[in-house]
């Protein structure tokens, strides 16, 4: 899997994915998902601040379910 830039692609609205955000210049990873606009205006549509790229969530094996 490759970081996907927020300018190039987003996210399905809802799905959970994994997400690189730059707050003062601090690279995190966190989880985060859009949402309504309307509901997140100041993170751009994100439940996250400050998203800069997304990945799909890997998929979790059976045996560990």
């Amino acid at each position: 899997m490759k970081w996907i830039s927020v300018k190039d692609e987003l996210p399905e609205m809802g799905v959970e994915v994994i997400v690189l955000t730059y707050a003062l210049r601090v690279p995190r990873i966190a989880f985060g998902h859009i949402v309504d606009k309307e509901q997140a205006v100041d993170y751009n549509g994100w439940d996250t601040p400050f998203v800069r790229y997304w990945m799909p969530c890997p998929t979790i094996p059976a045996e560990t379910i």
